[in-house]
């Protein structure tokens, strides 16, 4: 799995999604007013300025459908768009007839993948989506995005998986919104692609939405729902995310409030499920990540470590590791039952920085892969055996 970073001078993938909650009681009856949900998903991959990122964008969207679909009971309307409009003006057009029949108890989600970029503005970072179809490109600020989204009525939720898409949580407050960003604001986020070598060449989506996706499908009612509500609101989505994908911070807003983004669909079919990261350990100079999760129909696992070298990770240099299970003559294929594997990273493997990446990565029968979660390991930061590391 190949795996690229999205910021200014590098690869970014902007996710910002509307997702809207449930409303309680029967929509119509007694005097209540419906609650709906409608969607907008956009996903750029053609740039003027920025590199092509075909096809993790495209990807995105796909998921981004599902999920939708899936977690949102009350959802009406999924329209996509690809690599449209470029102008901020055509968004604003599009946003407005998209959501025009919205009413105030209503929720309009809105996706977007791109690009992003980052500048200092009179010592200030500032921070900006690239709307492109590959021949004309326009910038859009977060708070361009919500004075468009201001003239939405009800409930609007953004989702951003991009390179410091933290800094649009200033933005983006007030009761009206709901918001997930996939890294701090200082931090870039990253998406894969699959080499040409791989079966499934050229398949990819940002590893934020592949964890979102995984957190909803494959976590335990604890990992997800821990004050089993049935509902998972912006904290406790972020969190178990967060659990998940090591290769950036992600967060949710309002953090002190609970309010519903998406219901729990217990009837979802994931072959991977709850997984879960130990503390990291140290004997001598070796460091030793364990993990466990439980498989619930046969599927074949890998694990691939990427190192930090000068402040990048090393995605290209990065190595493969097929679990050590098999399934009659099948190497790497692992049989229905609770698991635990335990990996070993030398000093030698750590990288210049230190630092390694573990992915944990699925496929399925036809041997179309997926991220199931990662996790960051900092030899320097652990403690011997019998201590906790970070």
């Amino acid at each position: 799995m190949k795996g690229f970073r999205r910021g200014r001078a590098a690869l970014l993938t902007v996710c910002l999604c509307f997702l809207l909650s449930a409303c309680q009681g029967n929509p119509r009856e007694k005097g209540v007013e419906a609650c709906v949900s409608r969607s907008l998903l956009i996903g750029y991959d053609r740039f003027v300025t920025m590199a092509d990122t075909s096809p993790c964008s495209a990807g995105n969207t796909a998921i981004m459908a599902d999920i939708v679909k899936d977690f949102v009971p009350d959802m009406i309307s999924v329209a996509r768009r690809a690599d449209e409009p470029a102008t901020v003006s055509g968004l604003e057009e599009l946003i407005r007839d998209t959501f025009r029949e919205a009413g105030p108890a209503d929720t309009s989600w809105l996706y977007i993948s791109t690009h992003g970029i980052q500048w200092d503005e009179d010592g200030e970072p500032r921070t900006a989506l690239l709307l492109s179809d590959g021949e004309s490109e326009e910038a859009l600020l977060p708070e361009t995005l919500r004075g468009i989204l201001d003239g939405v009525p009800g409930r609007k939720v953004v989702i951003l998986d991009a390179c410091h898409s933290g800094a649009a949580v200033s933005a983006f407050r007030g009761p009206a919104y709901q918001l997930l960003v996939s890294c701090a604001p200082e931090e870039d986020s990253f998406f894969w692609i699959s080499p040409a070598t791989d079966l499934y060449a050229e398949t990819g989506n940002g590893y934020f939405t592949a964890a979102l996706d995984t957190a909803l499908r494959a976590s335990s009612p604890e990992q997800l729902d821990p004050d089993s509500s049935g509902t998972v609101s912006a904290r406790e989505c972020a969190a178990r995310i967060r659990a998940i994908c090591g290769v950036s911070t992600a967060a949710g807003y309002p953090e002190d409030r609970e309010k519903p983004l998406f219901h729990v669909n217990g009837e979802t079919q994931h072959p991977v499920r709850g997984l879960e990261f130990d503390p990291v350990i140290r004997k001598g100079d070796d460091v030793y990540l364990s993990f466990h999760f439980t498989v619930t129909d046969p599927v074949r696992m890998e694990y691939r470590m990427v190192t930090r070298k000068d402040g990048a990770w090393d995605f290209d240099g990065g190595t493969t590791k097929a679990d050590d299970g098999r399934i009659g003559t099948r190497r790497g294929w692992l049989s229905p039952g609770d698991k635990k594997r335990s990996l070993r990273i030398s000093a030698e493997d750590a990288g210049g920085d230190g630092e390694s990446l573990l992915i944990v990565i699925s496929r399925d029968a036809a041997g179309r892969p997926s991220p199931e979660g990662s996790c960051v390991i900092t030899a320097a930061s652990v403690t011997e055996k019998g201590d906790e590391g970070q």
